[in-house]
């Protein structure tokens, strides 16, 4: 790779990273000054999508921070800097667990580059148990006459808890602006 690319690139990370404003507690958090680089981010820089690359890289630093996950991306053959982008991560969790998340990143967006995440995990108890372990401060009620539990934690992000087997999958979606 050429020194150029990587000027280039460090460019539209610092310009991602600098026009972020601050999270909620729930959201992605902004980088430190010096971040290093999610594998994601550099897949997707590899491949053309530049103008994602800095988003892409806080959602997977987020949702992976110790970048040990299995990274599967979509990108479209022709014009990746223009198109919609997506990528699905499974991500090791404590005591051999795994969780799946995925993201769709849209560029062109008023804030440059808009995304989206969703991460899903099996959890071997009750729900509300589930809940109250994982999103204690979030109050969830039954989403119409199912046995699915919902609750907002911000304007951008909701958890829905379902019951599956002898335990409950909790799905959280935000939306990173």
């Amino acid at each position: 790779m050429s020194a150029l690319f990587f000027r280039i690139f460090a460019a539209l990370l610092a310009l991602a990273f600098a026009s972020t404003s601050a999270w909620a507690q729930t959201a992605a958090p902004t980088a430190p000054a010096a971040p290093s680089t999610h594998t994601l981010a550099q897949q997707f820089a590899r491949v053309g999508a530049f103008a994602c690359a800095g988003r892409a890289n806080q959602i997977a630093s987020f949702l992976s921070p110790q970048n040990r996950d299995i990274a599967l991306m979509q990108v479209p053959t022709s014009n990746p800097d223009r198109s919609l982008l997506s990528a699905t991560l499974v991500v090791p969790l404590p005591g051999a667990q795994m969780a799946l998340a995925s993201m769709a990143l849209a560029p062109n967006q008023a804030n440059g580059c808009g995304g989206l995440y969703q991460t899903i995990v099996y959890k071997s108890k009750g729900c509300t148990a589930a809940l109250a372990e994982d999103y204690p401060a979030v109050k969830a009620q039954a989403l119409g006459e199912t046995a699915i539990l919902m609750g907002g934690m911000d304007r951008n992000a909701r958890v829905l808890a379902m019951p599956a087997d002898k335990g409950c999958i909790l799905i959280k979606q935000e939306t990173v602006e």
